[in-house]
């Protein structure tokens, strides 16, 4: 007996010593990189804004550019079932705010002795930009959100912000990330999955966003707005499409473009062209319909045949114009802002008297729509800009109608912005769902599970917010 408790006795000895590190895996990273961490926070990002799954992103439907064959609570505006708000809120606070957040935190840490100040410089403020965007993105959506004590690790409650008071700090923000760029250095290389480090391209974006930002304020802060949008196009904004921000999907899964795994690998036949969009796209003749859609109800091949499914009512897929084989390809691009919303928002820009004057909207508004038509790899743009009811003194009788289709329609893929468009101007025309009978909702509810995680800040977010309804509105949507 005494040997055996020896034994024992002995291999404890050992296990505390000698093996100590036996239960360590030696596969698995103890510590990460910032540049890992900046990459998985902006490919969440993009995935977010991309995304067309039903229980994360359904701004397509809120856009009404696309509709459902069968099942219709996404149509018909209901947030309860799939709780997408919830979703949408789980990614950009946890999954990109917080990894932003992170990366931060370890280039803060670090030993940067042996790079350029410049060069960290420039990492701090290609995060910072990023934070300015997803937080926009997340007071828009929402209205009230948790800014100052989001990111609190010892604060589980935190409390709900001010919409507007988030956009002056997240613009204060913005502007001190531009002033730090040095464009000459570089800074997250082949791990920033947007620009490769280019930090001149960075700027442009920021100073992009800025320019967005303005015009969303101006209904309430006119003079803010112009002093943003002059600062943004005298320091620099986009100048063509090859400044877009863009994500290079794969053509190989995990790195697919979101559209895909939901059109084409879930095997799945639940999305169609919508009626808004098809029937506005046919009365113009517009030949990104090509783009856009399949031509699958073409009889005989000679002529263009496109009929866009009843929103927010059950179409059969087989009846109805099918969505183009552009988001069929798993290696199309994400993209989060371009040239083409720059030149569109230029133009509306100098009708509200921010930035020129209304005599300047016109060239915006034609170089918007060619810078369109060349993101979207089609012909004969000057055709389309003669048609009378394209033609910027022609096509409607208010400049807000005729920017605001024009861009709508360039936004077919990105739901969010072209929702925030509606939202601004009231244009185009939407339909009324039959089932719900609902407009347009101007804002996402909150998560389905924040009275019960977050009670009072909920409800002092839900008060200030006029009640926590689809109907609420965000603090710059006065439309």
């Amino acid at each position: 007996m005494k040997k055996y408790l020896i034994i024992f006795a002995t291999m404890a000895f050992f296990s505390c010593s000698d093996f100590g590190d036996i239960n360590v895996d030696t596969k698995s990273a103890t510590t990460v990189p910032s540049e890992t961490v900046f990459a998985n926070a902006t490919r969440n990002l993009v995935d977010q804004m991309t995304e067309s799954s039903v229980n994360s992103n359904i701004f397509r439907h809120f856009s009404q550019a696309w509709a459902q064959t069968t099942y219709q609570d996404e149509t018909n505006y209901n947030l309860i079932n799939r709780d997408q708000p919830g979703a949408h809120w789980a990614v950009l606070y946890r999954d990109v705010l917080k990894d932003l957040d992170e990366a931060k935190v370890i280039i803060n840490d670090t030993d940067n002795s042996t790079v350029s100040a410049e060069l960290v410089t420039n990492q701090l403020a290609t995060i910072s930009i990023l934070e300015v965007y997803t937080y926009h993105v997340l007071a828009d959506s929402f209205g009230d959100v948790p800014f100052t004590e989001a990111l609190d690790i010892d604060n589980v409650l935190p409390a709900y912000d001010d919409d507007e008071a988030i956009y002056t700090a997240i613009i204060t923000q913005l502007d001190a990330a531009i002033a730090s760029i040095t464009v000459s250095e570089g800074s997250f290389g082949g791990s920033d999955l947007i620009y490769a480090g280019d930090m001149a391209k960075w700027k442009k974006f920021a100073n992009s966003l800025k320019l967005r930002m303005a015009v969303r304020i101006e209904s309430v802060d006119a003079g803010k707005a112009a002093t943003m949008a002059s600062e943004a196009v005298a320091s620099g904004v986009f100048t063509s499409n090859d400044d877009n921000a863009t994500f290079a999907y794969l053509d190989g899964a995990p790195n697919t473009n979101p559209v895909w795994t939901d059109l084409v690998e879930s095997g799945r036949q639940d999305f169609i062209g919508s009626n808004t969009i098809i029937d506005i796209m046919n009365d113009l003749e517009d030949p990104r319909r090509t783009v856009y859609f399949a031509d699958n109800l073409q009889e005989d091949g000679s002529s263009d045949t496109y009929v866009g499914g009843p929103y927010g009512v059950n179409a059969p897929y087989g009846d109805y114009t099918h969505l183009g084989d552009l988001f069929h390809q798993p290696d199309t691009p994400g993209d989060i802002l371009d040239y083409a919303e720059v030149e569109f928002l230029l133009a509306e820009a100098a009708e509200l008297g921010l930035v020129g004057s209304p005599a300047d909207a016109p060239a915006h508004y034609e170089a918007a729509i060619t810078a369109s038509f060349e993101f979207w790899a089609v012909d004969d743009v000057a055709t389309y800009l003669a048609n009378p009811d394209v033609a910027y003194a022609t096509a409607a009788s208010t400049w807000q109608e005729k920017i605001a289709v024009q861009k709508w329609l360039h936004l077919f893929n990105r739901g969010f912005e072209a929702w925030s468009t509606y939202r601004k101007y009231g244009f185009p025309m939407m339909n009324i769902p039959p089932t719900s009978g609902e407009d347009v909702p101007r804002r996402y509810t909150y998560p389905i599970n924040e009275p019960s995680r977050n009670g009072a800040s909920y409800a002092a977010g839900a008060a200030a917010m006029g009640g926590d309804t689809k109907t609420s509105t965000v603090f710059w949507d006065v439309n």
